[in-house]
């Protein structure tokens, strides 16, 4: 990871802070010395803390704008337009080229774990692999089942049954997210913010007609 420390310098030097005071309770001042010279820390957590003291980021100081949690949202809104358009070479490209780790804010988290989950089951990879990616969502990233997220990996995982002909798992599945979109459609809810809307699509063209 590159970092650019000059707007930490010079936001350290307009609160009129020492190294040491900056540093104090935090790392040694010989550490933040070293990555005001070079860019270089030992750990995130320790850059966090510092940056935190100041009032910035650590993304603010993030020269790898692939990064940004702006340019990954844009990578994961064009590879969901990508997937409703059914071309799933360019989706698999652009998604392998994203390190999951990489990404912090829990929404693009399940984005991306949806959007790998769902490609996975229309191109018939291993259960597995499908199933692993709609876990994350439903048993650590939307515990709660409250998210449209964990209505897309039910309909994936409804869609990776039906391929492989185990009719009874998939209509598990199916069942839950047609009571989702007739509740939705019943309450007049209004699925048109951000993504919402082209997601509710997405579940009734992998799903059918409900």
């Amino acid at each position: 990871m590159e970092w650019t420390s000059k707007k930490f310098v010079d936001r350290r030097k307009a609160l009129r802070l020492s190294q040491v005071k900056l540093s104090d309770g935090i790392c040694t001042q010989a550490t933040l010395s070293k990555f005001e010279r070079n860019g270089h820390v030992p750990s995130l957590t320790i850059l966090d803390q510092l940056c935190s003291r100041l009032g910035l980021t650590v993304d603010e100081l993030n020269q790898v704008a692939t990064t940004s949690v702006t340019h990954i949202r844009e990578q994961l809104d064009a590879i969901e337009r990508e997937l409703m358009m059914e071309n799933y070479q360019q989706v698999l490209a652009a998604l392998n080229k994203i390190e999951a780790t990489e990404i912090d804010a829990i929404p693009l988290q399940m984005q991306f774990y949806y959007l790998r989950g769902i490609l996975r089951s229309l191109i018939n990879r291993e259960p597995d692999e499908v199933l692993f990616d709609f876990s994350r969502i439903l048993n650590e990233l939307d515990e709660n089942h409250e998210t449209i997220f964990t209505q897309l990996a039910y309909v994936g995982s409804g869609v990776m049954y039906s391929r492989r002909n185990q009719l009874d798992r998939a209509e598990f599945y199916f069942k839950k997210t047609r009571k989702f979109v007739r509740a939705t459609l019943a309450a007049n809810a209004s699925p048109q913010k951000g993504n919402t809307y082209l997601r509710l699509l997405t579940i009734l063209f992998l799903h059918g007609a409900i």
